[in-house]
């Protein structure tokens, strides 16, 4: 059979994610082998795959655009397109693990605001100022603003 590439593949071990929906949906995914133009991915054969997406190399750093071009059980074949799709940053890598970082700190401060707000409430309805319960240690909780991303 003769080669169609215009570029060498490189066996590889790769993990990539296959970005689509304006980035909202994303699936995990294997690069058997990957070149300049293209590569040949391995995921369940049961996922539906638009005919674009964004191909994310972890170990690269590197998002690329890609189209599919044939599919045969669980391998997927797809070709970079060339001309770069305007406005997608390159660089921008997600870095998802500190957004979860970080949302979870704004669930721990939120959640202690609402202690804070219940005992308050609580102390009101029983009619005494909360520095009256006769705990020395209660001050005004500062709680740093929620950052809205």
């Amino acid at each position: 059979m003769k080669e169609k590439r215009s570029a060498p593949r490189m066996r590889s071990f790769l993990r990539g994610t296959v970005i689509f929906n304006n980035g909202q949906s994303t699936l995990d995914c294997l690069i058997r082998d990957i070149s300049a133009t293209g590569a040949r991915l391995q995921l369940s054969e049961a996922v539906t795959l638009p005919h674009r997406f964004d191909l994310y190399v972890l170990q690269r750093r590197e998002r690329m655009t890609v189209t599919v071009q044939w599919r045969r059980g669980d391998e997927v074949g797809v070709a970079v397109e060339q001309p770069d799709r305007p406005g997608l940053d390159r660089g921008a890598v997600p870095d998802w693990a500190e957004r979860v970082r970080s949302l979870e700190a704004e669930v721990g401060r939120m959640g202690l605001l609402l202690l804070h707000l219940q005992s308050e409430l609580q102390a009101l309805k029983s009619g005494k100022a909360p520095d009256a319960r006769g705990d020395a240690e209660w001050r005004p909780l500062a709680v740093a603003p929620v950052s809205s991303r």
